[in-house]
């Protein structure tokens, strides 16, 4: 089963190019404040509402119906939606790493 949230045929693409104009937009509307309330100190959360907001910009009514339904089936099963969550997390936590010194001390604690 293949479940499209932000689009009825596709996937939404998280390694998507941010705007060219991304910076000054984010600081002209103070888009950093309304993003770490809304993700409440979560990156990925705040990273994937980011890009959210920008692939929209050109979303044509079509779009936003169908994301306003799939909004309301959210609200009417917010149980299910935060397990989902949770569970999404713990499948990306492991191929989220960051190669560096500093991970490389924390992963093998001997170090």
């Amino acid at each position: 089963m293949k479940t499209f949230l932000m689009y009825k045929d596709h996937d939404f693409d998280l390694q998507q190019e941010l705007p060219w104009n991304e910076p000054a937009l984010t600081r002209d509307l103070e888009l950093s404040t309304l993003l770490k309330s809304m993700a409440l100190g979560d990156e990925f959360l705040s990273e994937v509402v980011k890009k959210s907001i920008f692939s929209s910009l050109n979303a044509g009514p079509d779009t936003i119906l169908y994301r306003q339904s799939i909004l309301k089936d959210c609200l009417k099963n917010p149980v299910i939606v935060r397990d989902l969550y949770k569970y999404l997390l713990k499948q990306l936590k492991p191929r989220k790493r960051i190669v560096g010194i500093g991970s490389l001390t924390k992963a093998i604690p001997h170090i």
